[in-house]
């Protein structure tokens, strides 16, 4: 499964991707706020690098303020152009994949 959903579309400053979300984008490219269904945050964006670790990213996505922790984490490059996003449920999918435990001893 890959984690990295690229974009289907640009029109204008904005990056379209499957499910209605899009992202804005400043003249270099940089993500400015994400378009969800129904709303728009330019605040708490959680964004990420291809090679930052999987647990990283999914602690920086939940510190967010908790209405945002579903939003997705908005993936950069080196010099902070968007390249794609990564949906929250896709990288929870993936870490419990890898988790192997129990539910039960998880929660104690």
């Amino acid at each position: 499964m890959t984690l990295l959903e690229r974009p289907t579309d640009r029109v204008g400053d904005v990056l379209t991707f499957s499910g209605d979300v899009a992202v804005e984008i400043d003249d270099l490219r940089r993500p400015v706020a994400v378009f969800l269904p129904g709303r728009r945050r330019t605040v708490d964006l959680c964004v990420a690098k291809p090679s930052d670790g999987i647990r990283e990213v999914a602690r920086r996505s939940v510190a967010r303020a908790r209405g945002h922790w579903s939003d997705p984490v908005i993936v950069t490059d080196g010099r902070g152009t968007a390249v794609g996003i990564v949906p929250v449920a896709r990288l929870l999918e993936r870490l419990a994949a890898g988790s192997g435990q129990p539910a039960a001893s998880a929660t104690g």
